[in-house]
């Protein structure tokens, strides 16, 4: 594959139309909508964002939102709305800190964590779906290589 600055002006146009960063934010945007419409096709009130964002909890309930912000790459006021209508879902509720009043510590419900345990299959299949046709291999390289790109990708005060 040539390098950018080796290629004319419409050659570089062309490729960026095409590029790994359109592809990649289709097959995120898709990937959100097709486990998102899973869920809603078995009656599972959640998004594919607020799923994730529950699945955060569950590995470590009682998060700030400020590192729930940092762990699902949202801005604070992104993940405070996304709070906002999962608290009016009863799938979160916040905590003030007991030491700073500022801080919200965000906990899963028992609401929330029955549809996680609805829901976690859902998203098990709805990957092996997603990954039809593709060896073990393949994901596997898959995978590393999109962690290149999200490490290459990373602010640089992120990256240790």
């Amino acid at each position: 594959m040539q390098s950018f600055n080796k290629m004319s002006k419409v050659e570089t146009e062309v490729m960026i139309q095409d590029s790994l960063v359109n592809l990649l934010a289709r097959t995120v945007k898709n990937m959100d909508l097709f486990i998102t419409e899973q869920l809603k096709s078995r009656s599972i009130d959640l998004t594919k964002v607020q799923l994730m964002l529950l699945l955060h909890l569950k590995d470590g309930n009682g998060l700030t939102q400020q590192v729930l912000a940092e762990n699902t790459n949202r801005d604070k006021a992104s993940i405070a709305r996304l709070i906002d209508t999962m608290e009016r879902k009863n799938l979160v509720a916040r905590i003030p800190s007991k030491s700073d009043r500022r801080i919200n510590h965000v906990h899963i419900t028992k609401f929330g964590l029955d549809l996680i345990k609805q829901a976690e299959p859902i998203l098990k299949d709805s990957m092996n779906e997603l990954l039809l046709g593709m060896s073990d291999d393949e994901v596997s390289t898959m995978v590393e290589l999109l962690e290149k790109v999200v490490k290459n990708s990373a602010p640089k005060e992120l990256v240790a």
